[in-house]
């Protein structure tokens, strides 16, 4: 069985955001990439996780067809739009996988928004504390 990878853009506050999905029976996975790239990251696992999962990965903002942040880009910001997005999208609260940068978001999404995150899984995450996150703003 070959599960079918969709495209759609939500309006959020910060304008469209890109996410593609892939199944739609199981528990919400949402996946972050890492920066500068996009969710062709996920491309090739997003019909293997929507077998079992309702599996979405998402362009952060700024980045793949996502509109950018308002101001200056963050980790704060980014991981705002995840919830926002999920609350869009009517998910209550989703496993969240993310790579390098985006685990980084993940991390923020689970801290700020601890009712949305079910649970996390990271790859390659780098320890990037506030105040590195304010001194490097391109994070």
């Amino acid at each position: 069985m070959t599960e079918t990878v969709r495209r759609a853009f939500a309006d959020l506050s910060i304008g469209q955001v890109h996410y593609a999905s892939c199944g739609d029976a199981g528990a919400p996975a949402v996946l972050l990439h890492q920066t500068p790239r996009s969710w062709l990251e996920y491309r090739a696992v997003l019909p293997l996780l929507g077998r079992r999962w309702r599996a979405i990965a998402i362009d952060t903002p700024g980045f793949g067809d996502s509109a950018p942040l308002p101001g200056p880009a963050s980790i704060e910001g980014r991981a705002a739009v995840a919830a926002e997005l999920l609350e869009t999208l009517a998910i209550p609260h989703a496993h969240v996988v993310g790579h390098h940068t985006g685990g980084v978001i993940a991390l923020h999404l689970a801290a700020a928004f601890a009712p949305r995150v079910a649970s996390l899984v990271l790859s390659s995450t780098p320890f990037v504390d506030e105040a590195l996150r304010h001194s490097q703003r391109a994070v």
